[in-house]
């Protein structure tokens, strides 16, 4: 769990609607061995799924009946995870009743499908899975050779993808901010709110943009209305871009337009002064991830911002088009004369688009002769 997600529960942070509560608490009596030991979490990008998945194994823990110990495995795309490469560990940690969470099965849903194959063997293991919300008509597509997980556990599902309207954010943010609000009181500091409609206007229903931005707040003597996309923009630039030259930032903007679509990317040794604040995961094999795909949207709005004058005349102030061209970047510099291949991650670069409904990207970069031909 990160030091943001365990802080929030630490200190009480965590809010739910009554709708989302109730679900909540009806899904956690469900979860015992005697019917069924499998269950998914979906929902859209920067709703809190993985918080909710943390949340509901804390509960099962603290349980006196159930007393299921958490366990957690985080899915990334250019893994090629198979059940072989886990049979050990599950084995190990099924000695005693546990709840594995395994994050992210959008991204490998060969893997979750095997895994809830094998589930049944493991009677002490409850299997909670979280993926990203994909539409019926694209899951066709995915699961052409592997059960539809979501078909298969539509009745142990808990769907958070219908809490999706205004209505329903803005009781939600008021929540979450009211929760911090108080927790600030406690610790002498008086926070002012102002117009709540700003903040939902500037968050656009994105909890993680949200979290950023009540940081901020909670470090300041500022009205939280008062923040706004130049400020947040202005922060993320002077924390991690500004210490790199034109360069690196291009550099790093060329991994963030992947990870904005969750694909893992082989950063080179080169790169390594955009290493700092813990701007990077980088895992064996030179493998590396951003904190969250919305962090690398957000990291990638913040330079546009403060580069808006050649955003406006190279691109137009289309966010989209600046990021196709660092996709095709990236993709081309591996069909150079140093390297004369497609990058390993070409798949997931093609698979990603595709579950993200980035169609038009996949089509552009599917049609870029100098770029790749897929079929």
């Amino acid at each position: 769990m990160s030091c943001t997600k365990e802080n929030e529960f630490k200190n009480n942070l965590i809010y739910y609607t009554n709708q989302e509560q109730k679900l909540i608490d009806n899904f956690v009596k469900e979860i015992d061995f005697e019917n069924k030991n499998s269950f998914l979490i979906t929902g859209y990008p920067a709703t809190g799924k993985t918080t909710v998945a943390f949340d509901i194994a804390k509960r099962v823990q603290s349980d006196e009946n159930k007393a299921f110990y958490p366990f957690y495995v985080k899915i990334k795309a250019n893994d090629n995870l198979t059940f072989s490469d886990l049979y050990d560990d599950i084995g190990r940690i099924g000695f005693n009743p546990a709840i594995l969470i395994i994050d992210d099965i959008h991204l490998n849903f060969q893997l979750a499908s095997e895994l809830l194959t094998r589930s049944v063997q493991y009677s002490n293991i409850i299997f909670l899975f979280v993926s990203r919300y994909i539409s019926d008509e694209l899951r066709k597509d995915l699961h052409s050779e592997t059960d539809d997980i979501f078909e298969v556990l539509k009745d142990s599902k808990l769907s958070f993808e219908k809490f999706n309207s205004d209505e329903f954010y803005k009781k939600k943010l008021s929540g979450i901010i009211e929760k911090h609000k108080s927790y600030n009181q406690k610790n002498g500091n008086e926070l002012k709110i102002g117009n709540p409609l700003k903040i939902f206007d500037l968050t656009k229903k994105n909890l993680f943009k949200l979290r950023l931005i009540l940081k901020d707040w909670n470090g300041s003597n500022a009205t939280l209305s008062d923040i706004d996309d130049r400020q947040l923009n202005q922060n993320l630039y002077s924390r991690f871009l500004k210490g790199l030259n034109p360069e690196e930032q291009k550099e790093l903007m060329k991994y963030a337009c992947l990870y904005s679509f969750e694909i893992p990317f082989s950063k080179s040794k080169q790169d390594d002064a955009s290493e700092k604040d813990g701007l990077f995961f980088t895992k064996e094999y030179n493998d590396s991830l951003f904190m969250h795909s919305s962090f690398s949207d957000l990291l990638i709005d913040a330079y546009l911002f403060q580069n808006r004058t050649d955003f406006k005349q190279l691109y137009n102030n289309k966010k989209e088009r600046f990021i196709l061209s660092n996709i095709k970047i990236y993709i081309h510099q591996f069909l150079s004369k140093e390297f004369c291949d497609y990058p390993e991650n070409i798949y997931q670069i093609f698979y990603n688009l595709g579950i993200n409904k980035t169609q038009w990207i996949f089509s552009e970069l599917q049609n870029d002769t100098n770029s790749v031909s897929f079929p």
